[in-house]
């Protein structure tokens, strides 16, 4: 969108997965938290919330499933207020608010509007003035397996460990995962 590109780490909301939510915390620079508009608050929303204020990460709020006939959208922004001083643009806060649905793609493209405001207003942007280091951070990559199936890793970091083999960041850019591995 306005040709800004956006990263996203996307952690599973089931309340099993709370290591992955930290791990995702700690590595983003900006927090969507999604919101079930027909379920409210969970115990791993609370999590979240927890962790983001700790590592004072700036907040998304996105209320999602705003379609569903049940929608507690008062009440979340109450709670949100009240329990965790998360105030929405909404009722006059500073956390910026977006109403979604994921089924029909609504309100997507002001979620994307209201990332780029808040990453910009906090400065989260990066200058690349040279490549990267020798050590591979930031270079664009390929593995391929014996199927001749290939994928293109854009390499944000490669460390080497005491096993054999290395540590490595990377975001796919092209190819499948499933078919390489």
């Amino acid at each position: 969108l306005e040709g800004k590109l956006l990263t996203f780490v996307d952690t599973p909301g089931h309340e099993a997965f709370s290591t992955m939510r930290q791990a995702g915390a700690n590595a983003t620079d900006l927090v969507v938290l999604v919101v079930a508009a027909d379920t409210g608050v969970q115990p791993q929303t609370v999590e979240v919330i927890t962790m983001v204020q700790r590592l004072r990460r700036p907040v998304v709020l996105a209320l999602n499933k705003i379609d569903r006939g049940d929608a507690l959208v008062p009440r979340i922004l109450a709670e949100l207020s009240e329990k965790f001083h998360l105030d929405s643009e909404e009722i006059g806060g500073d956390v910026p608010t977006v109403r979604t649905s994921a089924t029909e793609g609504t309100g997507i493209q002001d979620l994307i509007r209201a990332l780029l405001r808040v990453s910009e207003a906090t400065d989260l942007t990066v200058e690349v003035e040279e490549p990267a280091s020798q050590e591979g951070s930031g270079k664009s990559s390929s593995t391929s397996s014996s199927n001749s199936n290939t994928m293109e890793l854009l390499v944000l970091e490669a460390r080497p460990t005491a096993r054999a083999g290395a540590t490595i960041t990377a975001i796919p850019r092209t190819g499948d995962r499933k078919s390489v591995v």
